[in-house]
């Protein structure tokens, strides 16, 4: 069964939606300076911090069976709260420590998470 779910977007950079880190620090120093002190609490403009994204994506977490397999297809930054809420590991953690490589198929697993090596992945196709 296949089943999208609003949980599972991207975080929402607001006012920042499409521009590059360049462009926001041209465009808004003091806010991008702001945020960057700590992106899991403060948010771009109009947008969503981690401790927002977290929040929606544990509330998805409650409403899966953990003891049956599922596949998540989402970006990066979503999949570092994911694995946050799914362990132990504080958000914060799993900010610096969670790879975020466009191919990267995290697994988790109880309390545990690793990286998938994706060499199996036939590139060209």
């Amino acid at each position: 069964m296949v089943r999208t779910s609003d949980a599972l977007k991207e975080v929402d950079f607001g006012a920042w939606e499409g521009l590059n880190a360049t462009q926001v620090a041209l465009q808004d120093r003091d806010a991008y300076d702001r945020r960057n002190s700590d992106k899991f609490l403060i948010p771009p403009p109009r947008g969503e911090c981690y401790r927002d994204v977290l929040e929606r994506v544990s509330a998805w977490l409650k409403t899966v069976d953990r003891e049956q397999q599922t596949v998540v297809i989402a970006h990066g930054s979503l999949n570092r709260m994911l694995v946050s809420a799914a362990t132990v590991i504080a958000p914060k953690r799993c900010l610096e420590e969670v790879p975020l490589p466009q191919d990267a198929i995290l697994q988790i697993e109880g309390q545990r998470w690793n990286v998938l090596p994706t060499d199996f992945v036939d590139k060209d196709i």
